[in-house]
């Protein structure tokens, strides 16, 4: 498929499946993504952009894969100190934590969802 075509081969692919507030609605199982995962060697993401759910981790792991994909060569480069990048890593990761501490408890359950519809 997309792997097949020359031109996309090197091409980051990352795989979000959205509405994870919604888990009574679920059309593929969690079963289905570890297969496909499995088989086409990606890390999904479930997200609920309504709930703000990893939104964040889903925008930094886009970043890493493009970085990655399209990042010029530097082996002759010297690299930034691993401290530097250690803070940058430290700092998204605090990031998507303090956001999730933002969020209610009940978040995985879609009790705010259900409540605010009600």
């Amino acid at each position: 498929m997309i792997r097949d075509s020359t031109t996309c081969r090197n091409s980051p692919i990352v795989v979000a499946g959205n509405k994870a507030d919604l888990e009574r609605k679920r059309t593929v199982t969690k079963n289905e993504v570890r297969t496909a995962s499995a088989h086409f060697g990606f890390e999904p993401l479930e997200i609920s952009v309504a709930l703000d759910h990893d939104v964040d981790d889903l925008l930094v792991s886009l970043v890493a894969e493009l970085k990655e994909a399209y990042a010029p060569d530097t082996s002759s480069i010297e690299k930034p100190s691993p401290r530097i990048e250690d803070d940058f890593h430290a700092a998204i990761r605090r990031y998507s934590q303090r956001k999730k501490k933002a969020l209610p408890e009940d978040i995985n359950t879609g009790w705010l969802l259900e409540r605010a519809f009600n």
